[in-house]
């Protein structure tokens, strides 16, 4: 079972959240999301580390695999949370000062 459901956007209430979605499977988790009808937010599904560097710099929220989400990371200047689809995130631990 994916976490994906678990991402508590209510947290930027009265705000338009942008979120990249960084996974193989990324349009599965954005169809998943769009069912949800959140009126703030923004979905941009990237299914490569090379699709999520174009839109990474304005996103607020980063879903996906961790070994896709770090290489974006430092290119994420307005993030706020990272979420998981996996249990292991080691990946993004090493990139922590």
């Amino acid at each position: 079972m994916s976490s994906v459901f678990l991402i508590p956007i209510e947290i930027f209430h009265n705000t338009l959240n942008l979120i990249t979605i960084v996974s193989e499977d990324s349009k599965i988790y954005a169809e998943m999301i769009k069912e949800l009808d959140f009126h703030d937010l923004d979905l941009t599904a990237c299914d490569t580390v090379e699709d999520a560097k174009k839109y990474v710099e304005d996103c607020n929220i980063i879903l996906g695999k961790p070994v896709l989400i770090a290489p974006v990371l430092e290119a994420a200047k307005r993030l706020q949370r990272v979420q998981s689809t996996w249990a292991g995130a080691d990946a993004l631990l090493y990139r922590l000062p």
